[in-house]
């Protein structure tokens, strides 16, 4: 359809270049008209008959991320109190909350197979920073590891309300499963 309007246009530019008639102008004016506003329509009408269930499914899982997030970012709150005046608290929880970013980050970029082998190889990386968090935790006083295992849970939630959506795409679950699944038990054993 916007090709029909291009060409519209295009035709009405070339007439009024070359000297063409009022009225050939008028007719090419109509038709370059006639032709957007079929386009406009057109796009329009296939975008309410199709974005209607989308657009529901869409904001309600957009609903059950937002509350995610609220609860990770409370979580993430009630950790840095925890780790206040405890030796590589702060630089622990940064590497926590930097880790969680990064696994959204690289299944929120999956839309097809193409994508999912780059984040195949981003959840693989990620893998092996959870095994030096591990390390990170063991020194830490019993409030900071309750705190920290209540930031890591919420985490947990958020990656994997995220990574249901992502294996639903066709070609991506047999790309990216060994290594999700993999990030995923290592973030459990973290929580403890």
């Amino acid at each position: 359809m916007k090709t029909a309007a291009c060409a519209a246009m295009t035709l009405g530019c070339a007439m009024f270049v070359i000297g063409c008639s009022e009225a050939t102008k008028q007719k090419a004016s109509d038709a370059k008209k006639k032709a957007g506003e079929a386009a406009s329509s057109a796009v329009d009408d296939a975008s309410k008959k199709a974005g209607n269930g989308l657009s529901e499914a869409k904001d309600k899982a957009q609903e059950a991320m937002d509350a995610l997030g609220k609860e990770f970012t409370e979580a993430t709150g009630k950790a840095k109190s925890a780790l206040e005046g405890v030796n590589g608290g702060p630089e622990l929880l940064q590497n926590i909350t930097d880790l969680f970013a990064s696994a959204q980050k690289s299944l929120q970029g999956v839309t097809n197979s193409e994508t999912a082998q780059a984040a195949k190889t981003q959840l693989g990386e990620l893998s092996g920073k959870v095994e030096g968090l591990s390390k990170q935790l063991e020194g830490l006083p019993e409030e900071a590891k309750t705190a920290v295992s209540g930031l890591i849970e919420k985490g947990i939630a958020q990656l994997k309300a995220l990574s249901d959506k992502v294996m639903a795409i066709p070609g991506v679950g047999e790309t990216i499963k060994p290594q999700l699944d993999a990030l995923m038990e290592k973030l459990a054993a973290l929580k403890g």
